[in-house]
């Protein structure tokens, strides 16, 4: 049941947002509308109702609100890193580096968001910025075992055997599975 007025627009917005973190997003949506028509300032639920479009995989509508949200709040790294995602996932690859670069330029202590740069460099074979987005991810959690998979790697692809390697070994040893065809390369 929607509630309409303005007494129930935090129940909308904790409805929304708890039927999103349920993954019932058609659900989510309806409650995210109804509070923004209540309170069109509140930027956070522009943000959570793109978000709820991107899992339903429209991403014209997604963008838009993600949009919406910096016209309302420029300064949260959330929808910078969002939009990101969704410019990586439709292959706007040179966008997604942009807004991650924004997010991370508004909060730089989250590894998530230099992993998830790296990728779009890694994409576009930016090798040397994935390698350093991945040290900046290692440098901020030293037990980010996909970090040292994925940047090892890139360094063996790139032809540094000897780092690639160590990179390998310190995953492994931090629970990462490293497949056979890798594990065969650093055993000399």
């Amino acid at each position: 049941m929607l509630l309409k007025n303005e007494r129930d627009i935090f129940a909308n917005e904790m409805l929304g947002m708890i039927e999103s973190n349920l993954e019932n997003y058609s659900k989510a949506q309806k409650y995210l509308k109804t509070a923004i028509k209540v309170n069109p300032k509140n930027y956070e639920n522009y943000l959570l109702l793109g978000i709820t479009y991107f899992h339903l995989k429209d991403y014209t509508r997604s963008e838009k609100l993600f949009l919406e949200t910096i016209e309302l709040n420029k300064k949260d790294y959330r929808v910078f890193f969002n939009l990101g995602q969704l410019q990586a996932t439709i292959g706007q690859t040179g966008q997604s580096i942009v807004n991650y670069s924004k997010a991370i330029k508004l909060n730089d202590s989250l590894p998530s968001l230099y992993m998830s740069r790296a990728a779009s460099f890694e994409e576009t074979k930016a090798h040397q910025l994935a390698i350093d987005d991945y040290t900046k991810t290692i440098r901020l959690n030293p037990k980010h075992a996909i970090a040292y998979f994925l940047r090892g790697y890139i360094y063996l692809d790139i032809g540094k055997k000897n780092k690639a390697c160590q990179d390998l070994n310190t995953a492994r040893k931090l629970g990462e599975q490293i497949p056979k065809s890798l594990k065969s390369v650093c055993k000399d």
